[in-house]
């Protein structure tokens, strides 16, 4: 069995969809995945493929993953790195006149 890793971090977006495939193997017999420890909430693991796709729910430091790749002949394994931050959607939709008029305000008052 071969394998191609496609990367070994990913930094995901609460809020955002996402799907990517960290490891992809290549054999004559077919081929399942596993994954551990299960993956987070919002999140769903494709055993067939290796794929994991969804919306990460919560924000969360840096977590190593292992997937398993099997086949009847064969096994390979592969750790990875994810981590969920703040969704980009809440930071860029503050409003650039509110952030203003809370500078005057803070001004204002002497700060």
């Amino acid at each position: 069995m071969k394998i191609t890793i496609n990367s070994d971090a990913y930094s995901l977006y609460s809020d955002e969809m996402t799907s990517f495939v960290p490891m992809q193997a290549f054999s004559t017999d077919q081929i399942t995945y596993s994954i551990f420890p299960s993956i987070w909430d919002g999140l769903n693991f494709d055993a067939k493929t290796g794929c994991i796709q969804g919306i990460p729910k919560y924000v969360a430091y840096s977590k190593t993953y292992t997937i398993t790749a099997s086949s009847e002949s064969d096994q390979k394994k592969f750790s990875f790195l994810i981590s969920v931050q703040k969704s980009r959607k809440a930071i860029d939709s503050v409003d650039p006149r509110l952030i203003a008029q809370s500078r005057i305000a803070l001004q204002f008052r002497g700060r």
